[in-house]
């Protein structure tokens, strides 16, 4: 049971995923929903919606953080990383892709014998690259 202190909360946070849901097309059902998870935590909706990793939002990656890379394979002209094929090369000597849907940069190396792969690049314009 929630408490009476928390019922408000609760309410605000699931208005706001239902919001943001109807707002960027998303299908996720309130059961499996990423999103409401993240907003229940008191985190914030990210501008555009974060690069998928075996079927679910992967938040750490899009807010920064390193995250390991269990599958990544070219498939003609874009690049499938665990699972999803959202991304394109922008520099492959540099292992810079981008996550098409959102234009965000990533780069990925290998580390350790593991590949890594960390948002590195937010803003910086492709001819620096």
């Amino acid at each position: 049971m929630i408490p009476a202190n928390q019922i408000d909360y609760v309410i605000k946070q699931m208005a706001e995923w239902a919001r943001t849901k109807d707002n960027m097309g998303l299908a996720a059902d309130i059961m499996h929903s990423s999103l409401l998870r993240r907003l229940l935590r008191g985190k914030q909706v990210l501008p555009k919606p974060p690069p998928k990793r075996h079927a679910y939002p992967d938040y750490d990656l899009a807010e920064g953080k390193q995250v390991e890379v269990f599958e990544l394979f070219e498939d003609e002209d874009r690049v499938v990383i665990d699972q999803h094929g959202d991304w394109t090369w922008v520099n492959k000597k540099k292992g810079i892709l981008r996550h098409s849907p959102t234009g965000a940069l990533y780069r990925t190396w290998i580390e350790d014998g593991r590949r890594q792969l960390q948002k590195t690049f937010p803003e910086v314009p492709e001819l620096e690259l």
